[in-house]
């Protein structure tokens, strides 16, 4: 688990993250889904590592879907706080 919570805070390993999202981003990259990156296309790896590592930044997750339901893009957002 990359992710145990701890009271009010949420510790994460980020490597062990890192994996878990990028293995994800792959399986949707041998579909044919396009990964975006601020709406630039991307590799897994790097939206991965990009979403894992930031430390600036959040990254949310748009997916964006076809007339049938299927994903056909899962772009990655930056979101400041």
């Amino acid at each position: 688990m990359p992710c145990i919570e701890r009271g009010w805070t949420l510790m994460c390993d980020r490597n062990a993250l890192y994996l878990k999202v990028k293995q994800e981003l792959e399986r949707y990259e041998k579909r044919g889904v396009v990964i975006s990156l601020e709406g630039e296309p991307v590799r897994a790896k790097k939206a991965a590592r990009i979403s894992c590592y930031e430390t600036e930044a959040c990254y949310m997750r748009d997916y964006i879907i076809d007339d049938s339901g299927n994903i056909i893009e899962i772009g990655f957002n930056r979101v400041d706080y």
